[in-house]
């Protein structure tokens, strides 16, 4: 009997040496070493001076701001465009670019059907600046601004291509080529604004529609038609500017987020994250925003130079692997850096897309003046 409770009492010393020597493990792991790395490494980086990537204030009057004439209600958008008579299935320019037949009396009437629009449309191609209010100065921009719908500038200005196109087949050469500079103009005092990113991609895209309408009409227009020295010279001026404030908002926006402990409130964090973010070795605000602006800082330099000399921005932190639970364990910033993932690709490729359309109108301007 001595015997048994002997066994039964070392079996039972055993697992509470173990248990206890799990705990310790436990606390040294959670508790010690977390809190270690917090004393000896804990200390965050001063705050960042990002006064070089400044938003300008700026104040044009109504009556002198294409924005005015555009500024559709957002319940209204649906019904802004009449598309009872363009054909089922049938995309507005992207599909009459293409196409092999053209029905002059269809065309027509889808004109009639959206003349207000294409008034509007005319009016804000008349004024050379478009802003948003929203974004005319620092105070304004934030992550919860209002950013109005501008899809429906690009599906006006499809509208706008096929009544060029539907002009051009009627034989008023003059007037096709003016409606598809308003396209150009408008999408390029958009995409020169000061704007969010969202906003100068849609200019940079009406732009571009633009031209390739007028590249249609060139097809169509007969080569013994003179293209007025005025037009060229107006086409010339539709130039973009070399426009960094879209990637200075985007950084804003970013930074607030930050500062308002946007990943401390995040409720999908499991407890475990919760708990890392509360130790300053595991997550620390300032290092965290300044890969944020080491992008953006490089990225706005890269926005002001010219296409041929302009150099991809890498995010600055190596894309994080967790398949390393040690690595991660002894990670300084584990959460900035595991949760700042960023698509540079996607950034990079703005500035892709505005070279590609200024070559465009390089290309248009000089297939113009070839014709004479």
């Amino acid at each position: 009997m001595k015997k048994n409770k002997t066994i039964s009492s070392q079996i039972v010393s055993g697992v509470l040496k173990f248990l206890i020597a799990v705990i310790i493990i436990l606390v040294v792991i959670v508790i010690i070493i977390p809190s270690i790395l917090s004393l000896v490494k804990g200390k965050d980086i001063p705050p960042v001076d990002d006064s070089n990537l400044p938003i300008q204030t700026i104040n044009i009057p109504e009556e002198e701001n294409a924005f005015y004439d555009l500024n559709y209600d957002l319940h209204a958008n649906k019904d802004l465009i009449n598309k009872e008579n363009i054909p089922e299935g049938k995309k507005l320019v992207t599909d009459y670019l293409e196409a092999d037949s053209w029905n002059q009396e269809l065309v027509e009437q889808i004109i009639i059907d959206n003349e207000k629009v294409l008034e509007d449309w005319t009016i804000a191609a008349s004024k050379d600046k478009f802003q948003l209010p929203y974004t005319n100065e620092h105070s304004k921009i934030s992550r919860d601004m209002t950013v109005p719908p501008l899809n429906i500038y690009r599906e006006i200005s499809r509208l706008s291509g096929v009544k060029a196109i539907w002009l051009a087949e009627e034989g008023e050469y003059q007037e096709a080529l003016d409606e598809a500079l308003k396209s150009i103009i408008i999408g390029n005092n958009i995409e020169n604004s000061q704007a969010p990113l969202i906003a100068h991609l849609v200019g940079i895209a009406i732009k571009d529609n633009g031209l390739d309408v007028l590249q249609k009409l060139i097809s169509i227009i007969p080569e013994d038609f003179e293209v007025s020295n005025e037009y060229q010279l107006e086409l010339e001026k539709q130039e973009a500017e070399k426009n960094a404030s879209p990637f200075i908002i985007e950084y804003i926006v970013w930074k607030q987020a930050l500062d308002n402990s946007e990943f401390v409130n995040n409720p999908y964090l499991s407890n475990l994250e919760k708990l890392l973010m509360k130790n300053s070795f595991y997550y620390k605000e300032n290092l965290t925003l300044s890969y944020y602006y080491d992008f953006y800082a490089k990225i706005v330099i890269e926005s002001k130079k010219d296409c041929d000399e302009i150099n991809k921005v890498e995010w600055p932190v190596d894309r994080f692997e967790n398949d390393n639970i040690f690595k991660m364990y002894f990670t300084e910033n584990l959460v900035g850096k595991y949760y700042a993932y960023f698509p540079e690709d996607a950034f990079n490729s703005v500035l892709k897309k505005r070279c590609a359309t200024e070559n465009k109108l390089q290309e248009i301007i000089l297939m113009i003046d070839n014709r004479k």
